[in-house]
């Protein structure tokens, strides 16, 4: 019997492709890069700090990695969930070639390697926010998919997510872009909280039906679809009727297109069994285009003000 030989070169181009899935980059970069050119954007409308700038890539690396590493610890533990789900078993088959071992010790990189970035941060500037804003990160990352477990959390793990890319990310930006106090960024705080916090429970509500047949409990098991839907589009006008009070035109226009396309969501799929509705949901909403849309958007927002 012949004995197939694999190439090396598509054993590399496996390897990678894990690594690439397992880390979750299609969206993580996709919404982070967003995110840093908001809040570029938004330093250019208060004003840029030059001296700072050069800073810049050691926070992107220090977020990326924080969240990376989150994702690895959400593939090892949601395995054997991701296994049984047709649409995340890539997940399970990235972890099957990276290799299990190699993922945790690829992990554990991550998490050192996002923490001296952070500590570098608070050595250059004197501020010790930027320390503690990662050390916070990356406990709330790692402690999302393993115990205390805050991804079964109910609404508490959305709202750490969302706090966390507030607290953790947005205002350590404003701040070593712009040198101003936090409160000056609160109102574009809570846009983004309020849109940040919609995305990610239809990001969880696809996996709804799944993750009940699995035992896992999460807030859109508790609350079903149908409600999730609804808290999405509520909150993506609230963050719409803030940005209409800031003046923010083109982020606002965003949230009221999104929120009523869950609306139209809703209406297309309520009628279906929570199988099928999940999986329409998954098929019809997509994290990474959502909230890079709605960063982007908020940027564009920006750049414009400081224009006129």
């Amino acid at each position: 019997m012949a004995v197939e030989n694999k190439s090396p070169v598509r054993s590399v181009r496996q390897f990678v492709w894990a690594l690439w899935i397992i880390n979750r980059y299609e969206a993580l970069l996709a919404y982070n890069i967003g995110y840093f050119t908001m809040i570029f954007a938004g330093g250019y409308y208060v004003g840029i700090e030059l001296s700072n700038l050069w800073l810049y890539g050691a926070l992107f690396g220090a977020v990326l990695m924080m969240k990376s590493h989150a994702s690895v610890a959400d593939a090892l533990h949601d395995y054997d969930a991701d296994s049984q789900n047709v649409e995340k078993s890539y997940v399970a088959e990235s972890v099957d070639i990276f290799g299990e071992e190699n993922a945790r010790t690829f992990m554990i990189l991550e998490i050192l390697v996002s923490l001296f970035l952070w500590g570098y941060l608070t050595h250059v500037t004197g501020d010790v926010l930027f320390l503690t804003a990662g050390v916070v990160s990356v406990f709330f990352g790692y402690t999302y998919s393993y115990p205390p477990r805050f991804k079964e959390r109910n609404i508490f793990n959305h709202v750490v997510t969302s706090g966390v890319d507030v607290s953790c990310l947005l205002m350590p930006g404003f701040l070593l872009l712009t040198g101003e106090p936090a409160t000056r960024f609160l109102p574009i705080a809570a846009v983004v909280f309020c849109y940040s916090l919609a995305f990610h429970i239809m990001h969880q509500a696809g996996d709804t039906y799944q993750d009940r047949q699995a035992s896992i409990s999460t807030f859109t098991t508790y609350v079903g679809l149908d409600a999730a839907l609804a808290i999405s589009s509520v909150l993506l006008l609230a963050a719409a009727a803030i940005s209409v009070y800031l003046r923010y035109p083109l982020i606002a226009l965003a949230c009221i297109g999104y929120g009523f396309y869950l609306v139209a969501l809703y209406y297309q799929t309520y009628v279906q069994p929570e199988k099928e509705q999940s999986l329409s949901v998954s098929r019809a909403f997509s994290v990474a285009r959502c909230a890079s849309i709605l960063n982007f958007t908020l940027a564009a927002d920006f750049f414009i003000l400081a224009l006129l």
